[in-house]
């Protein structure tokens, strides 16, 4: 039942009124992550205002569920705190570099003393939103933050990360 309204919901993307695109986009806005699996199968659709708006409300349902997990994290870690030494420099300059175009400072001087890396976090946030998108489970995900989280923290108390 509920997926049929969801369904419904979809074929109201594409109305022909204004007023019904626009109430059916922010109901499956509200709905939130549980609309997901309708809007990913509304990405294939023919008809292109269809398409369009199911990405547009499915890339902003995963940004916000990004941001609630990533908030219920001890800290938001570093993205070089990634611990792929393999790919350690390349999976940071990649982001990096979207983190600083979006005007993201890489070093700010806390007022009670210490340092905060604002690009760097914001480029995990990107790292994050990228995998979910990809479809990477969040089950799998947690534990390489988990340890993001770790590193970021021994970073903050040391000036350096572990070995």
């Amino acid at each position: 039942m509920f997926g049929d309204v969801m369904m419904a919901m979809v074929v109201f993307l594409g109305d022909t009124s204004f007023l019904v695109r626009e109430t059916a986009h922010g109901i499956l806005e509200r709905t939130g992550i549980v609309a997901a699996p309708v809007l990913t199968l509304a990405l294939a659709h023919p008809d292109p205002e269809v398409s369009h708006r199911a990405g547009r409300i499915l890339a902003g349902v995963r940004a916000a569920q990004v941001s609630r997990w990533l908030a219920g994290l001890a800290a938001i870690p570093y993205i070089d705190a990634h611990p792929d030494s393999q790919n350690q420099s390349a999976l940071t300059a990649q982001y990096l570099e979207g983190a600083k175009g979006a005007g993201h400072p890489v070093r700010v001087e806390l007022p009670g003393g210490g340092t905060d890396w604002p690009a760097y976090r914001e480029a995990t946030r990107l790292w994050v939103t990228d995998r979910i998108a990809a479809g990477e489970p969040w089950a799998k995900l947690a534990p390489v933050l988990a340890v993001m989280v770790e590193r970021t923290l021994h970073y903050d108390r040391t000036g350096r990360f572990p070995p």
